[in-house]
């Protein structure tokens, strides 16, 4: 019998769970584009500015060297460099102006995806835990089902017992106890027996579901640690962004 549990139905809290997740997932990716591509056109802005006041520096470096080497002459391929300083200096506050504006779409976009790696991040929890349950007691079926797996169970119970009747036999336990105290040691056996077995064993066949529910990196432009972690912080900041925006007769939705 078969233990790819992907290959059969599911339960339906199990089913549910993971239909959840994908919903979740998807929103997540698709606010994580919106940060991205915000993200990527505010540095586009932000390396032109940079890019027109270094040029901008340095025509005005050259114009004015030449002015004094030229003892005052206002020559026309110098005030064509001054004029290039000017020209730049504008531009580049004129990108700056443009990375501004955006700035606070951005930053807003950074709580909306703090938001949805939230929703995303729980369902995920949820459905793995689900998922996994579901794949150990199908796979555990499975195993008891076929010879080895009934006489490993045969023989299971013969080891409880054996441990019990050593526990009895010591007589350093008060009765009521020595039940609990021979599951514990049968416990530890069972543990290091699984341990030993699953030394060097070679990965199983790629889960669709599984695979599905690792866990998505966050990308650079997201806010993350104590940034992403106080729901106060966030709250106020929204609540200032989203009233610059509006006073800046600018729509937002989430």
């Amino acid at each position: 019998m078969s233990t790819e549990t992907h290959t059969t139905a599911l339960p339906e809290d199990v089913a549910a769970a993971l239909a959840n997740h994908d919903q979740r997932k998807t929103e997540y990716l698709v606010q994580r584009e919106t940060l991205t591509a915000l993200g990527k056109r505010l540095e586009k802005h932000r390396a032109a500015a940079s890019a027109a006041r270094h040029e901008s520096e340095t025509a005005g470096s050259e114009w004015r060297a030449a002015f004094r080497a030229a003892d005052g002459d206002p020559r026309p391929e110098i005030l064509k460099v001054k004029r290039a300083e000017l020209d730049k200096r504008e531009l580049a506050e004129s990108y700056e102006e443009l990375a501004s504006e955006l700035e606070p779409s951005y930053q807003l976009a950074q709580l909306d995806a703090v938001d949805a790696r939230k929703r995303y991040a729980y369902t995920r929890d949820q459905a793995a835990a689900l998922y996994e349950d579901h794949r150990f007691a199908a796979a555990s079926a499975a195993m008891f089902e076929s010879d080895e797996g009934r006489a490993w169970l045969q023989l299971a119970g013969r080891q409880q017992a054996r441990h019990l009747r050593a526990v009895l036999g010591e007589g350093m336990i008060a009765s009521s106890d020595c039940e609990q105290a021979a599951r514990g040691r049968f416990e530890r056996s069972l543990a290091t027996l699984v341990d030993s077995a699953g030394t060097g064993l070679e990965p199983a066949d790629v889960d669709p579901h599984e695979q599905a529910l690792q866990v998505l990196p966050a990308v650079a432009y997201e806010l993350t640690g104590q940034e992403a972690s106080s729901p106060t912080m966030l709250a106020r900041k929204r609540a200032n962004l989203l009233a610059l925006l509006e006073e800046k007769g600018v729509q937002h939705s989430a």
